[in-house]
């Protein structure tokens, strides 16, 4: 920036358009928008907020290992997939509540288990959906709260369904799951 600031600093542009032109033939493109037209001293100044901003956003990312038997994709790759794990772990701590078991028994402690790994497995299918559009609009609690609200009732053998509301239906083509599929099972 302070080579560039350099070629300019003397310079007065009567008009924006003078500006523009100057900034389309001299100025580098990726450095454009660190720069801004001061119509009162007719020059170019520094966009202190643009500045500010790649600045707060620069820096390194280091990774470290012992081992030579991996490249640096390899490492980044494990890396990653141990990220998603502890962010895995994270859902269902927090947001399945699995912070204590409360079971004495050795059987109900791997079946609580297995449920809730179930549920995570289900809680990524719906996070991984919900990208598409719909976190717009609703968190996954909103999200499930406004699908609990499909009553089923089982009357004479046959399967009977409350009505579906617009947002629910949206909601259900986004899973793509059509409300005739729902009154089939």
């Amino acid at each position: 920036l302070l080579d560039i600031e350099k070629t300019f600093s003397f310079k007065k542009f009567e008009t924006q358009k003078d500006y523009l032109d100057y900034r389309k033939d001299e100025i580098p493109e990726k450095y454009v928008s660190f720069f801004k037209y001061n119509r009162t001293e007719k020059s170019i100044e520094r966009n202190l907020k643009n500045v500010s901003e790649y600045i707060f956003k620069a820096g390194y990312f280091v990774l470290l290992t012992n081992s030579n038997k991996f490249d640096k994709y390899s490492i980044l790759e494990h890396y990653r997939n141990r990220d998603i794990v502890e962010k895995m772990f994270d859902i269902e701590k927090n947001h399945l509540d699995t912070k204590r078991l409360r079971s004495h028994s050795d059987l109900n402690v791997r079946g609580r288990l297995f449920i809730k790994f179930i549920a995570l497995i289900l809680y990524s299918y719906m996070y991984k959906t919900m990208q598409n559009g719909l976190f717009r609009k609703y968190s996954v609690k909103e999200l499930l709260a406004e699908l609990s609200k499909i009553q089923y009732a089982k009357i004479n053998g046959e399967n009977i369904y409350s009505e579906i509301s617009k947002s629910q239906r949206k909601i259900l083509k986004h899973f793509e799951i059509t409300p005739k599929m729902i009154t089939k099972t």
